[in-house]
């Protein structure tokens, strides 16, 4: 047999043997498990479909989507293209998520939410959407009223805001005007709704205390720190004071366990970079604070001993989240409710004597479609 010859018949047999082994092998050396790689991916995994002969069109496509999520050794193959991708290029793998500077990340998912899009002031609200916005919230705020119910808005800022510094710089500085910054203007100069923004204060805290971080590096949403913060001028209004994280009745200690970001997990590297400084605020009074129940997606409830008497009801998003433990405490009944579980007929059911529509800056736009009735 010639050279030539033995070298086609081994180019084929190592090809076949590439193709098909990593199936046999997977199962001998086995894997992560599917819930695994649903946290790191931060999405669930297609299962396998049922074969019938209802669905033998279909079939096909769903058991490729299902085969295409569990092919052997696709997450750390994923994982290594990601770390070539982050470390050599400082690209992203996925485009869900901006590389910026000093390894912190930001979030350009146009479908939720648009914080670029809010960044450039390229979602800039209209005349007559301002109207409608203010209308549907004076609206709201009467009826509350007329219930002895207090009403409030609070917008968390998005982090590509706060730490414009650290965005690429090709997209230069904030524009001016933006969306949060014309709804905030307009609200405050025309109604006499409470309206609380806290990015001045955010940034303030950056640059009196420049060491502490207010986001995570690796994450959309702010961190404890910054939760606490935010929690301060939420309860002003209410005349309920926090004390400043600097003051000495606050320690703040650098927590020791390692947080996984979700922009992070969009780039198959949990656990693999920095995720930043976390923070735990300490020495608070916590009112004997008890959780009674405590579901991201449906409901936070929450009594302390000693807590203001008001009950509170908060209009929730993610960024509540690590607000939460700061703000159960002041009260001695709370409810959360996770926006997608909320309806208005909880309110009547809870009787709160304050109620707090919490909503993050990328999501103003859904202020168009609310109106407590």
């Amino acid at each position: 047999m010639s050279t030539v010859k033995i070298k086609q018949i081994t180019a084929v047999v190592v090809f076949l043997a590439l193709i098909c082994l990593p199936c046999p092998l997977s199962h001998i050396v086995g894997g992560p498990s599917d819930e695994y790689v649903e946290q790191i991916e931060n999405r669930t995994l297609t299962k396998k479909p049922v074969f019938s002969f209802g669905n033998m069109m279909a079939y096909p496509k769903k058991f490729e989507a299902y085969f295409n999520d569990h092919l052997p050794f696709r997450l750390p193959l994923v994982q290594t293209c990601s770390e070539i991708e982050y470390y050599i290029f400082h690209t992203p793998i996925n485009n869900r998520v901006i590389v910026g500077k000093d390894g912190w990340l930001f979030y350009s998912e146009r479908t939720d939410g648009d914080s670029i899009g809010c960044y450039k002031g390229t979602l800039l609200f209209s005349r007559e959407q301002l109207e409608s916005i203010a209308a549907n919230l004076v609206e709201s705020k009467k009826q509350l009223n007329k219930k002895d119910i207090e009403f409030a808005l609070f917008i968390p800022p998005n982090k590509e805001r706060v730490y414009s510094d650290k965005m690429p710089d090709y997209f230069g500085e904030p524009a001016e005007p933006n969306r949060v910054g014309q709804l905030v203007e307009y609200l405050r100069n025309h109604t006499d709704l409470t309206v609380i923004y806290p990015y001045e204060t955010l940034m303030d805290a950056r640059s009196k205390t420049p060491q502490l971080d207010v986001y995570w590096q690796t994450d959309t949403h702010w961190n404890e720190l910054g939760a606490y913060i935010g929690a301060r001028e939420l309860l002003k209004p209410f005349g309920i004071a926090l004390s400043a994280y600097d003051e000495s009745s606050v320690k703040i200690k650098k927590s020791q366990k390692t947080v996984s970001g979700d922009l992070e997990s969009y780039l198959f590297l949990v656990g693999k970079i920095d995720s930043g400084k976390d923070f735990t605020i300490k020495g608070l009074d916590g009112h004997n604070y008890i959780k009674d129940e405590w579901d991201f997606d449906t409901i936070y409830r929450s009594h302390s001993d000693n807590g203001d008497p008001r009950k509170l009801f908060v209009l929730r998003d993610s960024f509540f989240d690590s607000m939460a433990d700061s703000i159960g405490p002041q009260f001695q009944n709370s409810v959360m409710v996770y926006h997608r579980y909320y309806k208005n007929e909880m309110v009547d059911k809870e009787n709160p004597d304050i109620f707090v529509y919490e909503i993050a800056e990328r999501y103003l736009n859904e202020l168009l479609d609310f109106n407590y009735k």
